[in-house]
């Protein structure tokens, strides 16, 4: 049988011969090792159970929470012993702002929440305004878009055990000092839903008319063209006196066409010297009223305000002949306007009449209009029944520029041809002789209205082709057995 080991009790025994003073020491560092194990321990548990709801709850830093600076919201827990540094303020302040929305009825103040587009454009409007703008937050470089993602994020505390010392004995850290101490004993209280105060001034609201409203465009107001002046019935030593039948469209008139502002050529001497050569005028060419003038035994050119009239000499009585038919009229008046150097671009295919015994009457007219011109505008040309060119009168515009001109109711200007104010021109064969003061009257049934042009000058003197009522038909003359083409000319702009 082994005898026992008494080497514990001989180790006990030198034990309890030491002082007590030493055996005091010795238990209360053994108790402190223990403590110091146990301590140790627990924290390592702790921090292992925290980790996965701190990687969940952290959030991912971006370079706006970089940038927004706010004041932190003043917390409900005990005042931290560290000041917190502007990097830290900014991640909770952005914390905060995601996870806690502002109450309704309680407005974020500006710039408190907003980013950086739109904190931009309110300091754009301000100061377009004239008013306090806030400064635009600073545009991130790439570099630092790159370096933010690199910085470490703050690790909240894991919460205390039950265990835990007194408050009053190991009062909260702060959430997030920044230099890497030991970590908290107790999580920071959530900031509440009201905003802190702001650091140095209120933001300055954005006024109600920052943004500039474009004026309402105006409508373009019609020109005011001159009025036509009607030639006076003293012009011709007859008028006429019809009765009219109406069964034209009066409401399918057109209610607007153009005015135009025209350019008479500016002849000099020397083109009329030439023109008068080309006709075979042999004489010299002389000032007169503003143009000149050439009389010669051949006949007789003048040349004023853009109006060229030319007249042959009288010719030796011959016998009657037959009139020359209009195809006939139109190719010989061509080729006499070709010959001298009157034949423009532009013109129309020709109007033939005979408005005396024995004389045929082509007249041109500018073919970009669509109706009958009231006037010396245009090309005429007389021929005798031979085709010889008796008389000849050319006045065609070196430039005519559009004028959009509303129309009064084709209804009013009816009533103005009733009331006898239109001028009456009939296309039937005059006599020679006659009498001053003498009335034609007869017949004539309105079958078409359309609109036509008539000379008419502005107050600077400018010259104008004008808009007028057509009123044309057929009229039967007393004493005339075939009907005849006739038109009646009256105002159609509005206002006249």
């Amino acid at each position: 049988m082994r005898a026992p080991d008494n080497s514990q009790r001989r180790g006990f025994e030198r034990l309890g011969n030491l002082p007590p003073s030493a055996l005091l020491s010795l238990g209360g560092a053994l108790v402190l090792l223990l403590a110091s194990i146990g301590l140790i321990m627990f924290t390592i548990s702790a921090r292992r159970g925290a980790a996965p709801a701190a990687a969940a709850t952290t959030p991912t830093p971006t370079a706006f929470v970089a940038l927004v600076e706010t004041p932190q919201p003043t917390p409900t827990t005990a005042q931290p012993t560290d000041v917190p540094t502007p990097a830290a303020t900014a991640a909770v302040t952005a914390t905060a702002r995601r996870s806690t929305p502002h109450p309704t009825g309680t407005p974020a103040p500006l710039g408190s929440a907003q980013s950086r587009a739109v904190d931009g454009l309110a300091g754009a409007m301000l100061a377009a305004t004239g008013g306090a703008a806030l400064p635009p937050p600073p545009t991130p470089t790439p570099a630092a878009v790159a370096a933010a993602p690199t910085k470490a994020p703050p690790t909240p505390a894991p919460p205390p055990p039950a265990a835990n010392p007194p408050a009053a004995a190991n009062p909260p850290a702060p959430a997030n000092t920044g230099t890497g101490g030991a970590p908290p004993a107790a999580p920071p209280a959530a900031p509440t839903a009201t905003p802190g105060p702001q650091a140095d001034t209120p933001p300055t609201p954005v006024p109600p008319t920052a943004t500039p409203i474009p004026p309402t465009p105006t409508a373009i107001p019609t020109p005011v063209v001159p009025a036509v002046a009607l030639p006076a019935p003293g012009a011709r030593p007859y008028r006429y006196a019809l009765t009219y039948t109406q069964s034209a469209n009066l409401a399918g008139a057109p209610v607007s066409t153009n005015a135009y502002a025209v350019t008479w050529p500016d002849y000099t001497s020397a083109d009329v010297a030439a023109l008068a050569q080309s006709l075979g005028l042999h004489g010299a060419v002389t000032a007169q009223g503003g143009g000149y003038r050439v009389s010669a035994p051949e006949g007789t050119l003048t040349v004023a305000d853009g109006l060229i009239t030319y007249t042959a000499a009288q010719a030796s009585a011959q016998a009657p002949a037959e009139p020359m038919g209009d195809d006939a009229a139109r190719t010989a008046a061509r080729r006499w306007l070709a010959a001298h150097g009157l034949l423009p671009s532009g013109i129309d295919n020709g109007t033939v009449t005979h408005p005396n015994p024995g004389q045929t009457l082509v007249s041109f007219e500018l073919q970009t209009l669509t109706g009958p011109v009231l006037g010396d505008v245009g090309i005429a040309v007389a021929l005798d029944d031979a085709g010889t060119v008796r008389a000849a009168g050319y006045r065609w515009p070196a430039n005519a520029t559009p004028r959009p001109v509303a129309l009064r109711s084709a209804t009013s200007a009816w009533a103005d041809v009733q009331a006898g104010k239109g001028y009456v021109v009939v296309d039937w064969t005059l006599p020679w002789q006659i009498q001053q003061g003498t009335v034609y009257s007869g017949a004539a049934t309105v079958t078409q209205v359309t609109v036509g042009w008539a000379v008419a000058a502005a107050s600077d003197g400018t010259p104008y082709l004008v808009p007028v009522y057509v009123f044309q038909g057929q009229a039967t003359l007393d004493g005339q057995q075939q009907p005849a083409p006739f038109r009646v000319f009256v105002p159609a702009a509005a206002g006249q």
